[in-house]
Formats: C-alpha cells, structure tokens, sequence
C-alpha cells in the first residue's frame, strides 16, 4: 500500500479518538475469508505505520502491504475504500 489519503487519516483519528484509545493504539488493515476489515491493534515491529498529526492511525503487515501496492485507503461516502 503506497499510503492513505487526507481524508481517511481524519477519520482514522477521529474514530481512534472516539474510542479513547491510546496513542500506542492504531487501526489495523488485515485481509480475511470475508474481505479486508480494520480493527483496532498494537503495532508491530515489522508492520508499515502510516501517521496522521503525528499519531500512528493505520498499520499493515507487510504480505498486505505487498498486496495493496500502488494503492491507498481512501474514503469515499463516509466508507473506508481501497483505491
């Protein structure tokens, strides 16, 4: 994944504030049976962290990142899309 838009990161922050998440917290992308699906998780040593004022708002593993290359999370009618 080459990164997420402006706007996505907004809405990131703004749901990681809302849940009164700390700032070592971040939303996950993880590719499942059903789909991708972002979760609330730790972030890991090997993941790429993606910032937003300077929080850490969005992590990948890198097989998902490998996956979404050239590509980015992006949101598009309040819903989160890959584009």
């Amino acid at each position: 994944m080459d990164g997420i838009t402006e706007s996505a990161a907004v809405r990131l922050a703004a749901l990681l504030d809302e849940v009164k998440e700390p700032e070592t917290r971040s939303v996950r992308l993880k590719v499942t049976e059903r789909g991708e699906e972002l979760a609330i998780d730790d972030q890991r040593e090997e993941d790429k962290a993606y910032k937003y004022a300077e929080r850490t708002v969005l992590v990948i593993d890198p097989e998902t990142a490998k996956k979404y290359a050239g590509r980015k999370l992006d949101l598009r009618d309040n819903r989160f899309c890959i584009v």
